[in-house]
This record gives structure tokens, sequence and C-alpha cells, in this order.
């Protein structure tokens, strides 16, 4: 259940952060491949891939403490 809420709040980040956890963290591509694949800088990726564990950590956290999505 943890992996449904899970894919359902990747689909809802905006695309730039859904593109920067999921090639970091999912696929294991370096962040320099990221950054040239998605044509942006590397401060700009820092701050796309901060955004996006920040929001999955605390849909985590909601699971967690309450049991829902």
């Amino acid at each position: 259940v943890l992996k449904e809420c899970l894919d359902r709040h990747l689909d809802k980040l905006p695309s730039g952060q859904r593109m920067a956890i999921t090639l970091n963290d999912i696929e294991g591509i370096s962040p320099a491949e990221i950054c040239n694949t998605l044509s942006i800088s590397p401060t700009n990726f820092r701050v796309l891939l901060h955004r996006a564990r920040i929001r999955i950590f605390g849909m985590v956290s909601q699971y967690e403490e309450t049991g829902e999505c």
C-alpha cells in the first residue's frame, strides 16, 4: 500500500521535481548526466531534488503516523 501511495504522490509532483527524483533516486543516474539530459544547471537540479524529497518524505511521515495516504 505504501508503494501505491508513493507512486500517486510522485505522479502529483511538478514535472521537473518528478524527473529529478526519479532519475537520481530511483534510476541511479548521476547528477551531471541528469543536468545534461534535462538541460538544467547543477544548482537547479539540487533545488528540484530537494523540493521533491521534502514532499515525498512528508508523505511518508504522514503515512507512518496515520496509515493513510
